[in-house]
């Protein structure tokens, strides 16, 4: 069953959620927020289940409104595409041949960055196809 926010848990969940406790995807989203640049200042990851009180339609009253803004100002949003539920990862295996160099210069840096990037043409409808693609928060 997953690990998700409850009336029952909140209490438990206020200090701080075992690391180990969550599922795969959780734990990749938290390694990766770790390898932004220190300068972000990111301390906080917004994970749904987690932060918003499932079975409780007050609490979903209350946190559905800052929904949009929460992501609006995300510094970053990650979205495992590919995996049906928190088991499957963040990540997934790739051909590297299929990647290529694409230089960027993020708005929060003035240093020019190079990202290796996967082409994703081919895998375009299967991304729209996907379980995260069908919710309307994603587009």
């Amino acid at each position: 069953m997953p690990l998700k926010l409850t009336q029952e848990n909140f209490e438990e969940f206020k200090p701080r959620i075992n690391f180990h406790s969550l599922h795969i995807t959780f734990r990749h989203a938290i390694i990766a927020t770790r390898f932004l640049p220190p300068d972000l200042n990111v301390r906080h990851i917004w994970i749904d289940s987690l932060c918003v009180i499932q079975g409780s339609k007050e609490d979903w009253e209350i946190e559905a409104p800052k929904m949009g803004s929460i992501y609006q100002n995300a510094v970053v949003s990650l979205a495992a595409t590919f995996g049906k539920d928190g088991k499957a990862g963040l990540f997934r295996p790739r051909d590297d041949l299929s990647l290529r160099p694409y230089i960027v210069r993020p708005d929060w840096d003035e240093k020019r960055r190079t990202f290796s990037c996967e082409d994703r043409a081919p895998e375009q409808s299967m991304l729209v196809d996907s379980a995260l693609g069908q919710r309307a928060w994603c587009f």
